[in-house]
């Protein structure tokens, strides 16, 4: 069950099925989850929202691990 307190996080695959894995582990912990299936939907829930983590594949297929560099220019203090 999700509480008001429950932690975040934003799940960033381009394979839905491996986001649907980390979806239903961090939701059976009882974390708020928030999916993207590709690096812009990713920035633009980083520049809308407040996770407590970003998990992300680094093979994304437009920035792969440089995706990682714009999260933190957004955020720099995003675990």
């Amino acid at each position: 069950m999700i509480t008001p307190q429950a932690p975040s996080v934003l799940l960033a695959d381009a394979n839905p099925q491996t986001r649907a894995e980390f979806e239903r582990f961090f939701a059976g912990l009882g974390w708020h989850c928030e999916v993207a299936p590709n690096e812009e939907a990713v920035l633009d829930s980083v520049a809308a929202g407040r996770f407590d983590i970003v998990v992300t594949d680094v093979e994304m297929p437009q920035f792969g691990i440089g995706l990682l560099s714009e999260i933190l220019k957004l955020r720099p203090a995003q675990p």
